[in-house]
């Protein structure tokens, strides 16, 4: 059944869950892969029927509840998700996996106490478990509380010195606090507890080249693939490593040894890409980026080989491919993000205003998008700028470049007061973007107040000489 899962072969995967449910007709598992079988098919009535069909089995099977819980929540339904989590609790009330979920789920929806209490509860009741700490050191990492970070996953390992996972948890923590060198320690004692792992000598190596210690980062990934010599992270460490220190020949040696001993993998293709690309081998590079493509390589892969084709000076090709990968991928929110950006610069406004919309329709609380699309409304004429920017003020109303873009078109539109005040807070906030404190002494000039223009201008000219409205500053300068 996975096989076939995997394969996208959906319907033989239904022939073959009949099969297995004909010798396990009470297991949940076969009703959960066939729910997996049909969300595969996007068929969620059926995909519903059979989570629940595996639950109705045993209540307390967390992978059926979870899929549930996924599809309530692309449903916008996050308390019917939470109800599938609390009914697990209810038949095994120390389920991890259901502690874990409900805190995530609480994080989602913003209720940050909810989420660090069920993630302490769940770390009280599982002490030996990673999973619980390892999020409330996300979290307090997130929040830019360091020490608190670093306390709870130093008393982790030190209550389990013999626990390689405790030991991992710390190093990375350290890694995130910018203390490589603890880290360094740490790892080198985790290289002590598993001494056959490649994982263990590639953390060490990371540790120590952030440290500063190229040669000894080199020498732990050499006894990394020594161990394992085909260990893609290593092999990838090792290449950025001959980069970093200006040796473009060996990364793209090792680039290749990737490609043979991966050939499956886009990975080595997609780094001989980037080393050519440095190097402005462009047709080459592109060359290298098609052939990681197809090996499966995703939508980080088609943007840069996108890029590739616009500095190769072939952007036919390129706009034909990025149409034809919305067509077949219309869902591929990552691209058409970076489409509506790519055709914003590019001053195709028309086909970025689409591709905003588009956005929009599938996530209309998007401050950024909304924003963006403010702009572009801007741009040409359209009426709806105003009620646009009104609606991203209103999701992000402390965000400078959404004050900015509300303030603007509103000062364009001859609402100078409202819009000097948004614009005033805009430049407070972000001083070092050049536009938005231009904008800020246009309105300035508009409101009547020449004097304050006048310094707001020489200021950031003084400042910042080159930026996108310089010439305009300086134009308006003159008449002031």
């Amino acid at each position: 059944v996975l096989t076939h899962l995997k394969r996208k072969e959906y319907d033989k995967a239904l022939i073959a869950v009949g099969n297995m449910e004909k010798k396990l007709p009470r297991s949940p598992v076969t009703h959960n892969l066939r729910g997996q079988t049909y969300l595969g098919k996007n068929d969620l009535p059926n995909a519903r029927k059979s989570f629940e069909a595996a639950l109705a089995i045993d209540p307390a099977f967390f992978p059926a509840a979870a899929s549930l819980a996924r599809i309530d929540m692309r449903d916008r339904n996050p308390q019917a998700a939470q109800k599938r989590f609390e009914a697990v609790l209810n038949k095994d009330k120390d389920n991890l996996q259901a502690m874990m979920a409900l805190a995530e789920l609480a994080a989602v929806n913003k209720r940050e106490g909810e989420s660090l209490a069920w993630l302490n509860k769940a770390a009280k009741t599982h002490p030996d478990a990673v999973s619980p700490r390892a999020a409330l050191v996300k979290h307090h990492l997130k929040k830019k509380e360091t020490a608190r970070a670093l306390a709870l996953a130093s008393e982790f390992a030190n209550s389990r010195p013999d626990n390689p996972e405790a030991l991992n948890l710390l190093g990375a923590t350290q890694m995130d606090a910018g203390k490589p060198s603890d880290a360094a320690i740490t790892f080198t004692q985790l290289t002590k507890k598993a001494p056959d792992s490649p994982d263990a000598l590639l953390r060490l190596a990371l540790a120590q080249v952030a440290h500063k210690q190229p040669a000894a980062g080199r020498s732990s990934l050499k006894k990394a693939l020594q161990l394992k010599p085909n260990h893609l992270q290593s092999l990838d460490a090792l290449l950025n490593l001959e980069l970093a220190e200006k040796h473009p020949e060996a990364a793209l040696q090792i680039a290749r040894q990737i490609q043979l001993q991966h050939p499956q993998s886009p990975r080595g293709y997609s780094r001989e890409g980037d080393i050519l690309l440095a190097r402005k081998a462009l047709p080459q590079a592109v060359k290298a980026y098609e052939q990681a493509m197809d090996k499966g390589d995703g939508s980080a892969g088609f943007i840069k080989l996108h890029r590739a084709y616009i500095l190769a000076g072939n952007a036919n090709a390129a706009d034909q491919r990025l149409n034809d990968w919305l067509k077949r991928h219309p869902e591929d929110w990552v691209i058409r993000s970076y489409a509506a950006e790519y055709f914003t610069f590019a001053g195709r406004n028309q086909e970025a205003i689409a591709q905003y919309e588009a956005i929009l329709q599938r996530s209309p609380d998007s401050a950024a998008a909304l924003n963006n699309l403010a702009n572009l409304y801007l741009r040409t004429h359209d009426t709806r700028a105003v009620t646009t920017a009104e609606r991203a003020l209103k999701l992000a109303p402390d965000n400078p470049a959404v004050q900015d873009t509300l303030g603007w078109i509103l000062v364009e539109q001859g609402q100078t007061g409202r819009g000097l005040e948004l614009l005033s807070k805009a430049a407070a906030k972000a001083p070092g973007i050049a536009t938005i404190r231009y904008h800020h002494a246009v309105a300035l000039a508009r409101s009547g107040d020449k004097a304050s223009a006048r310094k707001t201008l020489e200021r950031l000219l003084a400042e910042i000489p080159r930026f996108p409205e310089a010439d305009a500053a300086r134009a308006l300068l003159d008449k002031l």
